[in-house]
């Protein structure tokens, strides 16, 4: 999700977004059975095209794990990132990369596997 902002934070941001983060939650197994949690992300203070050359971006982004039996938030998880896309038509997925990265590193998910 994303927070209202001026400009509103791009729906390819998002839906980028989402997919990675639903591919490395599919490509994970536990050995251990652990408790069913629902990942909110939310994306705040996004910005694109900054900079000399207009090629860094940066959002502020912020997460919250609640467990599915009774809604209460099990973990919370705040950063920033930062990225730097010569191509404007790439910002979106370079950042959608860096957010997902982060949540994988932050929940111990896997990496999924590249597409032959």
């Amino acid at each position: 999700m994303a927070d209202q902002a001026l400009p509103p934070v791009s729906p390819a941001l998002i839906a980028a977004t989402n997919d990675r983060v639903n591919a490395s939650i599919a490509a994970t197994a536990h050995s251990t059975t652990l408790p069913q949690v629902a990942i909110t992300i939310r994306l705040t203070d996004v910005r694109k095209a900054r900079g000399f050359n207009r090629d860094r971006s940066s959002a502020k982004v912020n997460i919250d794990a609640a467990a599915l039996d009774g809604g209460s938030v099990v973990a919370m998880a705040s950063f920033e990132i930062r990225t730097v896309a010569p191509d404007p038509a790439t910002a979106d997925e370079l950042m959608a990369e860096d957010i997902a990265a982060r949540v994988r590193s932050i929940f111990s998910l896997t990496m999924p596997r590249l597409a032959n």
